[in-house]
């Protein structure tokens, strides 16, 4: 295979090329908003993208799930039934698919996702247009403001139901051919609110201009999940609701949900509850480092998530030396490209928000690095929790149902002392208190190998921030 076949072929590169893509908001969008709008804009922006990412969690962990159930059905098992390890499965090497079984979980999750997206748009609707009251009545034009915001809430949820074609082609494995054109999507979509901005700035047109790219990928995933597979999914008829079943889909589901919102649920909410409090500049600062933290961290998932199928079943195949060689990798990589992303920003940011001629300035240096901290705390323990969830032995609505609570509890004593720079200290008493180390824990355990010799390019990362976060305070004593 040539060295072009094998980097398109490539989940992993792909999926760089995706998140990598992506950046160009930060480098070519980003520097438009900041210099366009107003600094009530600005909060607004971004408070609609923090909600909409609240709103994506309405999945409540059936991704995840469906994703891993339909890289099972691939690798031919009889059954969605379950031990608790997954290793306990029994089949050849190079068994052929079990497409009755896909057949019947692709006529679930249509099902599951055409319920929640409708959930999902009642709740933006109504709760949703609640918490973003305050930021809309701040701005200028109030009316193209609601109608923006309107526009969010119908296509949110018609984006939510186009998971359903990404559960069954990232299942498949299909992760490279996903990215590749997901890439090219993403550029021209950037093309064209750059083109928004330049000619017609305003929150209404830049958000529809999102949402019709956001209806057109929903179209270009249904076409290549009919596409791969040699078609199979044509043949796919609507299969009669299976109770069985769909307890096989919820069980290990709900658990993630629980845990999606304990943890990445609830430091978004930190965006939404500091809008409703803080004043528009100060928001639009904190909501703006938000985001650019959550983009460093969508593009550091690459090397891992995108290995996840792969995983799957190679730990159902018990193919573990295998297994701990490419998630070894992958969580070096994630560890060492989120480290880099946090200390290029934490330098260079400040100086190139003035050369965009910024209507608003960036978080302080030493809360980015308080907030780089508490997300690669974070991050450390999400990647295990991802590498352990391979077994089907879903724990994580209890590692983040206790690290999220000691977060509320820590954040409600804080606040008050310590404004925004309570969020991320909270982040970190939290997840360091018990999600930090016991999903590593679980996962190391089940790979039968040791941190020292798993997890170097993690303690080199967090040790060279901490050193960083110590200098900085030092500095301002």
């Amino acid at each position: 295979m040539s060295v072009y076949s094998r980097v398109i072929n490539s989940s992993t590169i792909t999926s760089w090329f995706s998140y990598l893509a992506r950046t160009g908001n930060l480098i070519f969008v980003l520097p438009l908003i900041l210099s366009s709008f107003s600094k009530a804009e600005i909060a607004l922006y971004y408070l609609f993208a923090t909600v909409i990412a609240l709103g994506n969690l309405a999945d409540f962990g059936f991704k995840n799930t469906l994703v891993r159930l339909f890289a099972f059905t691939q690798a031919g098992v009889e059954s969605l039934e379950f031990k608790k390890d997954q290793k306990n499965i029994q089949f050849e090497e190079n068994r052929k698919p079990n497409w009755d079984l896909a057949e019947a979980l692709f006529s679930m999750t249509r099902r599951i996702y055409f319920i929640i997206s409708i959930i999902l748009t009642l709740l933006l609707a109504i709760l949703g247009t609640y918490l973003v009251e305050k930021a809309v009545t701040a701005t200028e034009n109030e009316y193209y403001s609601w109608l923006a915001w309107g526009v969010v809430v119908i296509t949110t949820g018609v984006g939510l139901y186009g998971k359903l074609y990404l559960c069954y082609l990232e299942g498949f494995n299909h992760v490279a051919l996903v990215k590749r054109v997901e890439t090219l999507f993403i550029l021209i979509a950037i093309i064209t609110k750059v083109l928004v901005l330049v000619f017609a700035p305003s929150i209404l047109w830049l958000i529809v201009v999102e949402k019709i790219w956001l209806l057109i990928n929903l179209v270009r995933n249904y076409y290549l999940s009919r596409y791969v597979n040699d078609g199979m999914s044509r043949t796919f008829k609507r299969v009669k609701f299976d109770k069985t079943l769909f307890m096989q889909v919820w069980k290990p589901a709900w658990k993630t949900g629980v845990s999606s919102f304990m943890s990445l649920g609830l430091t978004n909410v930190t965006g939404i509850f500091y809008a409703q409090i803080g004043g528009t500049g100060a928001v639009a600062s904190y909501l703006l480092a938000l985001r650019v933290i959550n983009q460093i961290r969508d593009v550091s998932m690459a090397p891992l998530y995108s290995k996840i199928p792969v995983l799957s079943r190679l730990r159902a195949k018990g193919s573990m030396n295998e297994f701990i060689r490419i998630a070894k990798r992958g969580s070096s990589l994630a560890h060492g490209v989120f480290g880099f992303g946090i200390i290029t920003v934490g330098a260079l940011f400040n100086v190139l928000i003035k050369l965009a001629n910024s209507n608003v300035e960036f978080v302080s240096v030493d809360l980015w690095f308080l907030m780089g901290i508490a997300y690669v705390v974070h991050r450390y323990g999400a990647i295990h929790m991802q590498i352990y969830l391979t077994t089907n032995h879903v724990i994580t609505h209890i590692v983040d149902s206790i690290s999220g609570l000691i977060f509320i509890l820590a954040t409600y004593l804080l606040i008050g002392r310590y404004d925004v720079y309570a969020f991320p200290m909270a982040m970190i008493i939290g997840f360091i208190s018990f999600y930090a180390w016991y999903a590593p824990y679980k996962s190391l355990k089940s790979m039968n190998v040791s941190i020292w010799n798993f997890d170097k390019v993690f303690l080199f990362v967090i040790t060279i921030m901490i050193i960083i976060v110590l200098t900085l305070i030092q500095s301002f004593l």
